[in-house]
């Protein structure tokens, strides 16, 4: 059991050494408490392509998106570094967009017809941009994070299907129901220091808004290229 703890904290801890750094290239700040509604969550990213926060323009599209747009934090640097003029366009692109509305759904995100459905809560955002107009379509994923006096372990942490069941009001009291399996278990007697819950909405999809949809089709283009080994263009 020891050895098992000792080698996931260090792997906690690299990863955590990782992300500071900046794994693959990548800048990132900490989305925790940045993208807790909709409008932060736009603000959030609209700043990270200002600022050139590479890590944190990925870690805002939800992983069905990348992985329908064949986009990961490898193939992110890629691009980034072969190609940053489409960075400094799609930055352009997003500081000169306005949010017109938002509008709030339940939207299935399955992988496929097969799954069983996976209902979460979205919101369209309605943005303005030069010559047009487009929607971004955000997925709240909210977590919660343990914080333990175990320092071996770390922060755990796992997801929730939704804030509002999790935490809420009845009959003048705080009910609080987390219920989840932790990957690493802190040490016998462990004492809880404090527990967070966050909202966080990412970027499912896009509806017609064109500089940006292009955005991404090229910076798969230009990471393919670049694993092939051919001079971007």
């Amino acid at each position: 059991m020891e050895g098992t703890r000792g080698r996931a904290a260090a792997a906690a801890l690299l990863a955590a050494g990782l992300a500071a750094a900046g794994c693959c290239g990548l800048q990132r700040g900490s989305p925790i408490g940045n993208r807790d509604t909709p409008e932060a969550a736009f603000a959030f990213v609209r700043d990270a392509f200002r600022e050139d926060r590479t890590g944190d323009q990925v870690d805002s599209l939800h992983q069905r998106f990348q992985e329908r747009q064949g986009i990961s934090s490898t193939r992110y640097a890629l691009a980034r570094g072969l190609r940053p003029g489409l960075f400094r366009k799609a930055a352009d692109l997003l500081g000169a967009a306005r949010l017109v509305s938002v509008e709030y759904a339940r939207i299935d995100t399955r992988k496929g017809p097969a799954d069983p459905p996976r209902l979460k809560d979205a919101a369209k955002l309605r943005l303005a941009v030069p010559g047009g107009e487009g929607v971004f379509i955000l997925v709240d994923e909210p977590v919660w994070t343990l914080y333990t006096d175990d320092e071996e372990t770390g922060p755990l942490w796992d997801y929730l299907p939704g804030v509002d069941r999790a935490v809420r009001i009845e009959g003048g009291k705080v009910v609080v129901d987390l219920h989840g399996d932790l990957g690493v278990l802190p040490k016998d007697g462990a004492r809880v220091r404090r527990i967070e819950i966050h909202h966080d909405w990412q970027l499912f999809d896009i509806e017609s808004l064109k500089g940006f949809e292009e955005f991404l089709g090229q910076v798969k283009e230009a990471a393919d290229q670049g694993r092939g080994g051919e001079a971007p263009q």
